[in-house]
C-alpha cells in the first residue's frame, strides 16, 4: 500500500472526521473509497460468477470463460464446466485441480459455472507464529478482521506440516452439489513444499559454513528463507547483501565447497526419511503400469543426489530437474517434464 501526504482545507477534514465517525473506519478507508468512485478504479472489489445457490441445485454448465474471469481478478475460487475440479486464482494465474490429482494451469476459454476473485492488494502483511491446527489457523486470521459482514481476501505462504485437501469429480448431468460431493477425491500431503527426507538441517549448515569461511560473511543468515527456494537463488540473495559479485566464478566457488561440507555435515547428523516415502513409492512401483518417477527439486543436481544417497532414494529415480537448470522453480517445472516425455515412447504426463 502507498502512503498519501496531502494538504486539504479544513472543511474537507471536518467532513472526513465525521464520515470516520459515522462508518467506523479509517480515514485511509473512507479517502481510498473516494478516490475510488471519482477515478473510477475499482478498488478492494469482489467479483462473483453466479450464485453458490445455482451450484447447490446442480447448475454446472458454464458460464464465463477464465480469460473473462481474469479481467475481474487475479486472486480466488472457483469450480469448471460439469464441477470438473477446482479451480485456484492465484498471481494472475488459473490452476484447474482435478479429481484425479492431476493440476495444470487451465486454458483461456475453459468455462466457469463459479467462481469468487478480487485484484489483491493486502493492507496488512505479517509473519504469524505457527500453528498447529486448522482452528488456530482460523483463531490467528480473525485478529486481523474488523467485522464479520465484510468480505476479505487472505492468502497464506508458509511449510505446512499436513495438509488435506479434496476436488471434486465431474458428475451425472443434474447431480447436486450434495451428492456430487459424496465421491469427491480426498488427498493428504505431508511437509508441503515437497521434501522427501529430514537431513537435520544439514544443507543450511552447510551453506552458513562455506558464506563464513570462503567468503567471510556470517551475518544476514538467518534472513533467508529456504522454504521453496533453489540453491542458486539462495546464494544470489546472500552475495547480494554482502556486495558479493554474483559472477559465475563466485557460484562454482561456493557449489564446490557445500557439496564437500554437506556430505561431510549429513554424515554427522540425524537424519530420517519422511513418513509414507517408501510406502508411497512400493505402492506405485506395483500398480500394473508403474508411472515413471521423477524428481523435481531446487537443489543442485550433485547436492540431491548426495542427499538421496543417503537415504538410498536416489537409484529410484529414472529423471528429473535441478536447481543447475533454472534459477526459477517454474521453469524448473517445465524441465523435468521435458525430460520425462523423452523417457516414455507414449508420455501421458500428469
Amino acid at each position: 500500500m502507498a502512503n498519501l501526504d496531502t494538504t486539504i482545507p479544513t472543511s474537507l477534514k471536518a467532513a472526513l472526521d465525521a464520515e470516520v465517525t459515522r462508518t467506523k473506519g479509517t480515514p485511509s478507508s473512507v479517502v481510498t473509497a473516494a478516490l475510488s468512485q471519482y477515478l473510477g478504479v475499482p478498488v478492494h472489489t469482489l467479483f462473483q460468477v453466479s450464485i453458490s445457490g445455482a451450484l447447490v441445485a446442480g447448475v454446472y454448465d458454464k458460464e464465463v470463460s477464465v480469460k473473462s474471469i481474469l479481467q475481474h481478478g487475479d486472486f480466488g475460487l472457483g469450480t469448471f464446466a460439469n464441477l470438473d475440479g477446482e479451480m485456484v486464482v492465484i498471481d494472475g494465474r488459473v490452476y484447474q485441480v482435478q479429481g484425479t490429482g492431476r493440476v495444470s494451469e487451465a486454458a483461456p476459454d475453459a468455462g466457469a459455472p463459479f467462481a469468487v476473485v478480487t485484484h489483491f492488494s493486502p493492507q496488512i502483511d505479517v509473519e504469524t507464529v505457527p500453528v498447529a491446527s486448522f482452528k488456530d489457523l482460523e483463531a490467528c486470521c480473525n485478529k486481523y478482521r474488523n467485522s464479520g459482514n465484510i468480505f476479505y481476501a487472505v492468502r497464506l505462504d508458509g511449510h505446512f506440516g499436513r495438509v488435506r485437501t479434496r476436488a471434486v469429480n465431474p458428475p451425472q448431468r443434474g447431480t447436486r452439489l450434495v451428492d456430487a460431493a459424496k465421491v469427491q477425491s480426498e488427498f493428504n500431503f505431508t511437509d508441503i513444499d515437497g521434501t522427501l527426507v529430514h537431513t537435520g538441517g544439514a544443507g543450511v549448515k552447510a551453506f552458513r559454513k562455506v558464506f563464513a569461511t570462503e567468503f567471510s560473511a556470517v551475518d544476514g543468515f538467518e534472513k533467508l528463507k529456504f522454504a521453496g527456494r533453489t540453491d542458486i537463488s539462495l546464494v544470489r540473495e546472500f552475495f547480494a547483501h554482502h556486495g558479493i559479485p554474483a559472477t559465475p566464478e563466485n557460484f562454482a566457488r561456493f557449489f564446490e565447497r557445500y557439496v564437500f561440507w554437506l556430505d561431510h555435515i549429513l554424515s554427522h547428523s540425524k537424519t530420517e526419511t519422511c513418513p509414507g516415502v517408501w510406502e508411497m513409492i512400493h505402492s506405485l512401483r506395483a500398480l500394473p503400469q508403474p508411472p515413471l518417477l521423477g524428481l523435481l527439486t531446487g537443489n543442485i543436481r550433485l547436492g540431491a543426489e548426495i542427499k538421496l544417497r543417503h537415504f538410498d532414494l536416489w537409484k529410484e529415480f529414472a529423471t528429473g530437474a535441478f536447481a543447475d537448470d533454472h534459477e526459477d522453480r517454474d521453469q524448473i517445472a517445465a524441465i523435468a517434464h521435458r525430460r520425462a516425455g523423452h523417457h516414455l515412447k507414449h508420455p501421458t504426463l500428469t
